[in-house]
């Protein structure tokens, strides 16, 4: 279980460092909100699936019904989140967001066929976390690597 931990302290991290990102911005650089609304996102669903086992653990839950009811939710708000990118992102090009979507949907199947396994395991879970930091630690290097577009700058 020391690894949700370490997801956990990742997850605050690369929300520390978004936090950051968005204070010193300079004010006439172009924004995209849904790219910080991503990272944020990912960052908090990481946090949330780091935390999930130990909650449930303090309920005395043992680990095949652990990583059952984290796959279940993993899952569930993965695929509906590939699903909502796929409709609604409109500053994603249709190909990035039909990517997006079978890779949201590929961590949901990963997690179905944890949930129907005679015995739960943890690998499926941690690859879906694993997915949603790679999420937004690719968003974060998109973000910091951006450079400033010329007629972003005032004219003066």
């Amino acid at each position: 279980m020391e690894i949700f931990q370490t997801f956990a302290e990742i997850s605050i991290g690369i929300l520390g460092f978004t936090a950051i990102v968005i204070v010193f911005r300079p004010y006439h650089q172009k924004w995209n909100d849904s790219m910080y609304q991503g990272m944020i996102g990912h960052s908090i669903q990481v946090l949330f699936y780091s935390l999930l086992p130990f909650v449930l653990d303090a309920y005395h839950c043992n680990l095949s019904t652990i990583w059952m009811i984290g796959s279940i939710t993993l899952g569930v708000i993965t695929f509906l989140q590939g699903c909502a990118v796929l409709a609604m992102d409109k500053n994603a090009k249709l190909r990035i967001r039909i990517l997006m979507f079978l890779f949201s949907t590929g961590i949901g199947v990963l997690q179905v066929e944890n949930i129907l396994a005679s015995n739960h395991e943890q690998g499926p879970y941690l690859i879906g976390i694993c997915w949603h930091i790679f999420q937004s630690l690719f968003i974060f290097s998109m973000i910091v690597g951006r450079k400033l577009e010329n007629d972003s700058f005032p004219k003066n």
